[in-house]
């Protein structure tokens, strides 16, 4: 029994000063937590991009806007520690919305956005080319 009190004291010795250790340490230190994205956490996302206001500035869907830039081959283009920092930062003319949103928020949203890697093709039609303009050659008429 009295080894059972003195492991138990031991251990909660050693959590104590890791505990000390941690918090006293200096500055902390940003811990980058990897995520598995999901189709579901990817359309809670999604949802969440029309429900913030992200679509204000960016257009329905990511696909640009006035005011922010179309989105639609974001994950391409970054990586999810850097569309994280751009939501919770700002930057380039975008606010920081680290006050606003909730970490689960961001962290779908992330989801969503970095999935998105390639620009959405428009099925906007060609319009056909115009005729050639007839040359007037001078004199001849083909009659």
């Amino acid at each position: 029994m009295l080894r059972s009190i003195v492991r138990l004291a031991s251990v909660c010795a050693f959590a104590a000063l890791g505990t000390f250790l941690a918090v006293s340490s200096g500055p902390a230190q940003q811990v980058h937590t990897v995520h598995a994205s999901s189709a579901t956490n990817r359309a809670a996302g999604r949802a969440l991009f029309a429900e913030k206001g992200c679509e204000h500035c960016h257009g329905a869907d990511g696909l640009g806007g006035e005011k922010g830039p179309d989105l639609s081959g974001v994950g391409r283009k970054r990586k999810p520690e850097e569309i994280t920092t751009q939501i919770l930062q700002g930057g380039n003319a975008m606010p920081p919305f680290a006050d606003v949103l909730a970490p689960d928020d961001v962290k779908l949203l992330v989801d969503y956005l970095a999935a998105k890697k390639k620009p959405v093709k428009t099925n906007t039609p060609v319009a056909p080319a115009a005729p050639a303009p007839k040359s007037d050659s001078g004199g001849s008429d083909d009659q």
